[in-house]
């Protein structure tokens, strides 16, 4: 998958972090509450703050989902 995005525990119950992948390109992460998340894909990347890409990011997010199940993949 090229495209995706990581739904994962957030820092308390009543949230999730994100993680935006596109075209094998680390966009950023953030935030967002568990009751915004039945929202357009448009609007769930809006909470998602820019970042920088690079080799070691791209390297630690496939580690993280080859050893850990995140709660959600989610192509886009």
């Amino acid at each position: 998958m090229d495209s995706f995005l990581v739904i994962d525990k957030g820092r308390n119950i009543e949230e999730k972090a994100l993680i935006l992948v596109e075209n094998n390109e680390y966009k950023g992460f953030g935030f967002v509450a568990v009751a915004e998340l039945d929202q357009p894909m448009e609007v769930l990347k809006s909470f998602v703050k820019p970042y920088a890409n690079n080799k070691d990011v791209s390297t630690i997010i496939r580690g993280y989902l080859k050893r850990n199940k995140a709660e959600r993949v989610v192509g886009i």
